[in-house]
């Protein structure tokens, strides 16, 4: 009879091997927590960002070369818009 209860527990161990490997269902609180981890992390580079440009902001008024840099973000946009414009002529 050992031979049967070392086959029995083999079988068993081998069956609660495969539960524990099964994938289980994401519950909803994992669901809300990962949510709620990445509107934090959507927020946190929000405001960097806000912050970021005030901060450029700020340095251009320091330097007084506001206008140029106006002057030269309507040229860039200009030339984008083209190049736009001819890609689709040509396509």
């Amino acid at each position: 009879m050992p031979i049967k209860n070392h086959l029995a527990q083999k079988i068993l161990n081998k069956q609660r091997k495969n539960e524990y490997l099964k994938k289980k269902k994401i519950t909803r609180r994992e669901i809300e927590k990962v949510l709620n981890g990445l509107s934090n992390n959507d927020q946190y580079l929000h405001n960097k960002l806000l912050q970021i440009d005030n901060l450029f902001g700020l340095y251009l008024e320091y330097s007084k070369e506001t206008e140029k840099f106006s002057e030269f973000v309507k040229a860039r946009t200009k030339e984008f818009e083209q190049k736009q414009s001819e890609h689709k002529k040509g396509t």
